[in-house]
């Protein structure tokens, strides 16, 4: 994005999620491996329902996916992640 470029609102919607901490610990926990919820529950130290949640309302913002090998970053969220927090 260029200097003069406005945020979109998918990327404003990606980026308000992910500065919550909790939300944020997540998503570095599954930007390059997909991890089941239950993997994500206790690499993060939360109970499984609270996962469960998260990874909903971050599925709704487009931020991440399931795969047939687990939950993983989408691609946006990754560039919001590299943009904004690395």
């Amino acid at each position: 994005m260029s200097k003069g470029e406005k945020m979109s609102q998918t990327e404003k919607n990606v980026l308000s999620w992910l500065k919550i901490p909790s939300y944020l610990e997540l998503a570095r926990t599954i930007e390059n491996v997909p991890k089941s919820a239950r993997e994500i529950s206790a690499a993060i130290a939360l109970q499984d329902t609270r996962v469960a949640e998260m990874l909903e309302y971050l599925e709704g913002v487009n931020a991440v996916e399931h795969t047939s090998s687990g939950w993983i970053l989408t691609t946006l969220a990754k560039q919001v992640l590299a943009k904004y927090f690395q």
